[in-house]
């Protein structure tokens, strides 16, 4: 069997663990603690399921939120560039009608220019 660097360390790590579950000490300790270490595990699990679902809920929320949030600030940053460029252009005909007017005679008709049609 092939072994890396990471199994040596981790090998390494429970050498004294299996050296003194080797004892007579070690075994007596080891039938004593294993269904209390069951017991624990198995009232913990549920917690930590239940932990990580609600990580991943609230995850999941937030990033919603968010794309939300960026959607919802584009729409009105397109918006008000639109009416500003609207606003703009309807300024900058008046300001052409009105210096058209200043330069042509009267006439009891109208000038025949419209304001742009949106």
């Amino acid at each position: 069997e092939r072994t890396n660097l990471v199994d040596g360390v981790v090998n390494a790590a429970l050498l004294p663990a299996d050296v003194f579950l080797k004892t007579r000490v070690g075994q007596t300790t080891a039938r004593a603690a294993t269904p209390i270490l069951s017991t624990v595990g198995d009232v913990v699990m549920p917690v930590l399921l239940a932990s990580k679902l609600t990580f991943g809920i609230l995850k999941t929320t937030g990033g919603a939120t968010l794309s939300g949030v960026s959607a919802g600030v584009s729409a009105v940053v397109q918006q008000s560039q639109q009416d500003l460029q609207r606003r703009q252009q309807e300024a900058s005909f008046h300001a052409d009608h009105q210096s058209a007017k200043g330069t042509q005679p009267r006439s009891s008709g109208s000038s025949g220019m419209s304001p742009p049609q949106y």
